[in-house]
């Protein structure tokens, strides 16, 4: 399976989301396959009367759903998703103190445990 980051970012934020396929596609490929799924959508727009602005933030979820409706592809699905909050000491279990990062508390756990 290939992978396939797709999403948009700003000053302000940013979205992403990723799917997967059993075909590698370019990047043109795929700028095609977002263009056809966004003149759908803008088309459609223009029927409804709707006159939203025609950004890719407004459109991200339409086009990931148009990605695996109309090319088959799947949705990444992670075993695990890691991650803990990056500017926190590892070491110091004040700095930062966040009791709700639980995956930070047990880092910081496991590598105090090794120092002692």
């Amino acid at each position: 399976m290939y992978n396939y980051k797709i999403g948009y970012y700003s000053c302000e934020e940013s979205e992403y989301f990723e799917l997967s396929h059993k075909k590698k596609f370019s990047n043109e490929e795929i700028t095609e396959m977002i263009a056809t799924i966004c003149r759908d959508l803008i088309e459609e727009e223009k029927k409804d009367e709707i006159s939203l602005k025609p950004s890719f933030q407004y459109m991200v979820e339409e086009v990931k759903e148009g990605l695996i409706a109309k090319y088959n592809f799947e949705e990444v699905k992670y075993e695990v998703n890691w991650s803990v909050f990056g500017w926190a000491d590892l070491l110091d279990e004040n700095d930062w103190k966040e009791e709700s990062d639980e995956t930070l508390v047990g880092l910081r756990k496991r590598l105090n445990e090794k120092r002692n």
